[in-house]
């Protein structure tokens, strides 16, 4: 039973530890690369309606996102203050785009500046439209999934529970709302459905947390 116990624990700190944004270097990069740049959506009468998913950066800062995406390997940060810097300019230029605002939260939040994490993916989530974008809606998703996160390690569990409600309901096929609904499950103490959700994430294309969670045996 003892060496049950510690086997768990030991798992579930390295299936923590993997979502914590201190990626290992080697495999292959998943950061998405940035859309193409489009000017900001313009109502019939000449005024913003809602800013654009994808703002026009200069080529200088479209460059410094790709670099900054490219640090991620599936949901681990490389190197996030160097991925923070980076998105400091982008959002500097840009200071609506929320792709960017949901990239700077997720490496302030590897690096433990989770207040500043938790306003920028509220910002994000707040500039993002409800319905009627597929683009949207997937960006919506990984918002509130990225602030569940944020707010498992500020210890707000009914926080995190629904954020991951309404990330499901703007996206489902988003992978990372499964790798944050396991660690929460995890910590509540529920290994069957932590390691179901682990698979799910899997099955949509991040399988790095199951993966050490199998080899730290809290996960068959």
């Amino acid at each position: 039973m003892k060496e049950r116990l510690m086997a768990r624990m030991a798992g579930l700190c390295l299936m923590l530890a993997a979502l914590s944004g201190c990626a290992r270097p080697g495999g292959l990069f998943s950061g998405a690369a940035p859309e193409s740049s489009s000017a900001a959506q313009v109502s019939a009468s000449g005024s913003v309606s809602h800013p654009s998913l994808v703002p026009l950066l200069s080529p200088a800062t479209e460059q410094r996102l790709l670099e900054a995406k490219s640090l991620w390997i599936e949901d681990d940060c490389v190197d996030p203050a160097r991925a923070a810097l980076l998105l400091d300019v982008v959002l500097e230029e840009s200071p609506s785009y929320a792709d960017a605002l949901i990239w700077r939260g997720k490496a302030l939040t590897a690096q433990g500046y989770l207040e500043d994490a938790f306003d920028d993916l509220t910002r994000a989530v707040q500039r993002l439209p409800g319905t009627g974008s597929a683009e949207g809606a997937r960006l919506r998703a990984r918002a509130y999934a990225a602030r569940a996160y944020v707010a498992l390690r500020m210890a707000r569990e009914q926080g995190a529970e629904r954020d991951l409600i309404s990330a499901l309901e703007a996206d489902p096929a988003e992978p990372s709302i499964y790798l944050y609904r396991g660690a929460l499950e995890f910590l509540r103490g529920k290994d069957a459905e932590g390691c179901a959700a682990l698979r799910k994430a899997c099955d949509l294309g991040m399988c790095g947390a199951q993966t050490r969670a199998q080899s730290g045996g809290l996960c068959r």
